[in-house]
């Protein structure tokens, strides 16, 4: 399953690239809110203090890069790169010390609507991606921290406004949705799993995130 979908995502960066055309690429970090039931529960029933338990929704910092390329004057075709990192850690939780940190690599094709007037430009659009996920945790009493990974597809909507700066140079703010069906972690034959509750750990999500950056019209 995770070759089959990692070959069509491929395919559909291929054909992204061979469009011809005029290319504008962007840039920049924002704060993604996410929930993860699963991860969640996991965090909060074994590692953390009874009066510091994660919310629903927790914060993360994300980092972007975009490369658009025109299908018509009223659409384009673009592939998003997005990098999400998230880390929590306790000292006195309910086994002691813990830490863990996580780390997201989303790869996404986009299509966009566009509406384009004198010094702006605004994007609506969405597209389907992959996520890459990996997960580190460290335990207390462990003299050695535990590495998990997860593949899984991925589905955005997102915002973009473009505001011209000087020349081709132009300033972006953007917000996105986005809906993961990252799986379960494991490392290889080995799952994490939340003995409290008799389940594997998956990395199922659903985040809003707030953009800012830069992009260039080339």
């Amino acid at each position: 399953m995770k070759i089959k979908l990692l070959s069509l995502f491929c395919v559909i960066m291929l054909a992204a690239g061979n469009i011809k055309g005029q290319i504008d690429v962007s840039a920049g970090m924002g704060l993604s809110f996410f929930n993860s039931p699963s991860l969640q529960d996991y965090i909060n029933i074994n590692f953390a203090p009874y009066d510091n338990n994660l919310g629903t929704f927790s914060s993360s910092g994300e980092f972007y890069l975009e490369a658009a390329y025109p299908l018509t004057p009223d659409y384009q075709a673009a592939i998003l790169y997005s990098i999400q990192l998230f880390s929590y850690n306790t000292a006195s939780g309910r086994s002691g010390f813990y830490e863990m940190s996580l780390t997201k690599h989303k790869p996404f094709a986009v299509a966009y609507y566009l509406l384009t007037g004198n010094g702006y430009r605004f994007k609506f659009g969405g597209g389907i991606g992959l996520t890459f996920a990996s997960f580190e945790e460290q335990i207390a009493n462990s003299p050695v921290k535990r590495y998990f990974t997860a593949v899984g597809p991925a589905f955005i909507l997102n915002a973009e406004g473009h505001t011209l700066l000087s020349g081709n140079l132009y300033a972006v703010i953007g917000g996105s949705l986005c809906y993961e069906l990252t799986g379960e972690l494991s490392d290889g034959d080995l799952k994490l799993r939340n003995n409290v509750l008799s389940s594997a750990v998956d990395l199922h999500s659903l985040s809003a995130a707030f953009k800012l950056g830069i992009s260039y019209f080339f």
